[in-house]
């Protein structure tokens, strides 16, 4: 089975600015999920995620703004040690 996989509003019909990319991957293969997000910057990465967490919201019927406003903290690499 295969699913079609669209990110983000640029991809909902009569947006004009931005050409939508679709690819057909194979539903049950985790790898495709993984270099897609790999192949993401950072900020995309993030944007995604905060979308997701804004549509999450209105599923569940919140009309305000959330209570608790996310907080990005990037730390170095030399930092791990």
């Amino acid at each position: 089975m295969t699913v079609i996989r669209c990110v983000g509003e640029d991809c909902m019909p009569g947006n004009s600015q931005v050409e939508p990319i679709v690819t057909i991957v194979d539903r049950n293969d985790d790898t495709a999920d993984i270099r897609y997000w790999l192949g993401r910057t950072p900020e995309e990465r993030i944007e995604a995620v905060l979308r997701l967490r804004a549509q999450y919201m209105r599923s569940i019927g919140y009309t305000g703004n959330p209570e608790v406003e996310p907080v990005v903290t990037i730390i170095s690499p030399d930092r791990h040690a």
